[in-house]
Order: C-alpha cells, then sequence, then structure tokens
C-alpha cells in the first residue's frame, strides 16, 4: 500500500492510500508524538495490522457488519 495524499489537520490528521488492487482507502493518523506525522508522506509503503471486530448488527444485506481496527502501522520511507 502507498500513501498517495496526506492531510496534516490540526485535530484529524489523515491519509489516502493506493491498496493493492488500484483501490483506495482513507485512514486517520494516531501518532504518539505529532513528528511522526511527517513519515506519512506521499509515496510512502505502508504495511497495516488490521483486526476485524465483528458488530453487533447486521448490514442492509442481512450480512454480518465487521468494523477495521488498526493495531499496527508500519511505514517506510
Amino acid at each position: 500500500m502507498e500513501v498517495m495524499n496526506a492531510d496534516s489537520a490540526e485535530y484529524e490528521p489523515s491519509f489516502e492510500m493506493d491498496v493493492d488492487g488500484g483501490q483506495y482507502e482513507y485512514h486517520q493518523c494516531f501518532v504518539n508524538d505529532r513528528a511522526d506525522l511527517a513519515l506519512y508522506r506521499p509515496g510512502a509503503r505502508v504495511k497495516m495490522i488490521v483486526a476485524l471486530d465483528e458488530g453487533k448488527s447486521l448490514d442492509e444485506h442481512g450480512k454480518i457488519r465487521y468494523l477495521d481496527l488498526v493495531m499496527e502501522v508500519f511505514v517506510s520511507t
């Protein structure tokens, strides 16, 4: 996955990712040190460990709803 766009807004820093297969995902940046936000720059490679959390309700098609919870992020500069 590759960072396509990064927004360093004061309260909700975020980035857009080109995931393998030509699809895009939008994520918020959560860092312990604001200096680490500089790692999320266009062209950086990203690996994420994501846990799927099963929702309590079903989606509009009657299927189980899952929420992606980002557990760990690795950014290659």
